[in-house]
């Protein structure tokens, strides 16, 4: 590679990289990272002077065949976006034999792809030259639990070959919008918990009290502040529960929320050694010596790992009057 190259592809890594961090920020700002992933394809798409940017999901169709659909795209003015084609929504990923074949096995294994046009024969060459394509490169989506589909890029301009700097930053791209699609579910896991949960416990007689090992946030419900002698409008939200812990039950109760974790050198990023168990009494240290016993429940993401606990405390006196009425 000449200087005159050399500098050409510095300048495009340093514009991707401007156009990614940009963009990063509106997607990690907001809850549903949909609200900025056009905006990311975009200053993706004239960073890296490309003609068109799509980002496909791998899905099932409602008759459980895989398939993959278009969700987002850019492109410049002049060249069709695949989001509004049906052609590109519900494709089966079990092409025939082939390129495309290929290529969809090789994207559902999480690896990048890479072609120009006189590269390619037979169907995947009439795809390319449909839409003009001259080159083309497609890099995975990862989630923890597998490949979530991939970030495609074509240019209609000339048969680029991708350098090494260019497709790490590409790989960078697709991390951010699997982390931000990761965070996306898991919140909706953990928001939908709580509602199932909530919804369950309403008009009972038990306390509530969730810790977030995400954001290393408490919820206490109304119930269980007023168990421990705060009023309804109270705001507690601080993670230290142990100082509403008995002295006498501090090392038990302690025990049993390690327990629900098997701590990693990050934090808590364990599995739940428990889904379900009763946990022994303790006493409330705030609004007198009352008694407690708890139920204890862990809310998981989709590969299983616990993301919040959360706990059922029922007044032992209310406990008691309920089995030898």
């Amino acid at each position: 590679m000449d200087a005159r190259a050399a500098l050409s592809e510095l300048a495009r890594r340093t514009a991707m990289l401007d156009a990614i961090s940009y963009a990063a920020a509106q997607i990690v700002s907001v809850a549903d990272w949909r609200v900025g992933i056009q905006e990311l394809l975009n200053r993706l798409g004239r960073a890296t002077d490309v003609s068109r940017v799509t980002l496909f999901e791998f899905h099932r169709r409602a008759d459980g065949e895989p398939v993959e659909s278009c969700r987002y795209d850019w492109a410049e003015p002049g060249y069709a976006r695949l989001s509004d084609d049906p052609r590109y929504h519900d494709i089966p990923l079990k092409e025939p034999e082939g390129q495309l074949h290929d290529w969809a096995l090789a994207r559902q294994r999480g690896e990048i792809v890479q072609a120009t046009l006189h590269e390619v024969t037979g169907e995947t060459r009439q795809t390319f030259l449909e839409h003009g394509t001259q080159s083309f490169i497609s890099v995975p989506i990862m989630l923890r639990a597998g490949v979530w589909g991939f970030l495609g890029l074509d240019d209609c301009q000339e048969e680029r070959v991708w350098h090494a700097l260019e497709i790490e930053v590409l790989k960078t791209a697709a991390a951010l919008i699997g982390g931000a699609i990761e965070r996306a579910a898991t919140d909706e896991a953990l928001r939908n918990s709580r509602e199932r949960y909530a919804l369950a416990a309403r008009g009972a007689n038990d306390g509530l009290w969730d810790y977030d090992a995400q954001t290393n946030h408490t919820w206490f419900s109304p119930r269980w502040k007023g168990m421990l002698g705060f009023e309804e409008n109270d705001i507690i939200t601080s993670p230290d529960w142990h100082r509403m812990v008995h002295p006498e039950d501090l090392a038990r109760v302690s025990a049993a929320m390690r327990d629900q974790f098997l701590v990693g050198p990050t934090g808590l990023t364990g599995t739940v050694v428990d889904d379900v168990y009763v946990e022994p009494m303790f006493k409330a240290f705030f609004g007198g010596e009352g008694l407690c016993m708890g139920f204890t429940a862990p809310v998981k993401d989709a590969e299983g790992k616990t993301i919040a606990v959360w706990r059922n405390y029922a007044d032992w006196k209310v406990v008691e009057d309920m089995v030898y009425a």
